[in-house]
């Protein structure tokens, strides 16, 4: 999986944007800017929470469902956890590769099968539940 080709990343420790498009998003306290990839991304630790959100919109329509899928999992969650967003209007190839049929779509790739939850992702706590991580 490249690292970081969606609109921004991220983690428990740390929130970072790494995409040229990135200056389309406002910014606001989940996304703090940069002007490279994440090192390290490709080769993180084993039981790393890794969640993919893949979602259609603007910018702005973006960064507020990827704020609020963030703020439930910092609230819910207790893992380390990397969430990568990405909108398949800028990344179509992406979502092609991935077998994104619809958005949203979270998938949770750090699970043996991979685990997707499409549709409605307001309810963080069932979202969380279906995923088997509550």
């Amino acid at each position: 999986m490249t690292a970081c080709v969606s609109s921004w990343c991220a983690s428990r420790s740390a929130r970072t944007r790494s995409s040229p498009s990135c200056a389309a998003i406002s910014r606001g306290p989940s996304c703090w800017a940069a002007a490279r990839p994440v090192p390290g991304r490709a080769e993180m630790a084993e039981g790393l929470l890794k969640l993919r959100l893949y979602l259609a919109g603007g910018p702005s329509q973006v960064t507020t469902l990827a704020g609020q899928l963030e703020q439930a999992v910092r609230t819910l969650l207790t893992e380390e956890y990397h969430l990568q967003v990405i909108n398949v209007l800028e990344f179509p190839e992406q979502a092609e590769q991935d077998d994104v049929i619809a958005t949203p779509t979270l998938v949770l790739a750090s699970s043996e099968p991979e685990r997707r939850i499409i549709g409605d992702l307001d309810d963080g706590r069932l979202v969380f539940q279906k995923l088997g991580l509550l």
